[in-house]
């Protein structure tokens, strides 16, 4: 099992998180902790582990610049 943890700021960390939760498979997991976005991925292997983290992180800075331009 393969496990990534990925933290990051945010001028709105809450609806960041909302905007990116709905995404989140079975093996994901976000939540904000200490005003920051983090989200742990559970993969089996680590290319899909990478795979998913990618996908993620797009989605990510999506949901990051519409929370600013609001």
């Amino acid at each position: 099992m393969t496990t990534v943890e990925l933290e990051t700021e945010h001028g709105d960390a809450r609806a960041v998180a909302r905007a990116v939760a709905p995404d989140n498979t079975d093996e994901m997991e976000t939540v904000v902790e200490d005003g920051n976005v983090v989200t742990r991925i559970e993969r089996d292997d680590v290319a899909s582990a990478g795979a998913t983290a990618d996908d993620y992180l797009r989605n990510l800075i999506v949901a990051d610049e519409l929370s600013d331009a609001l």
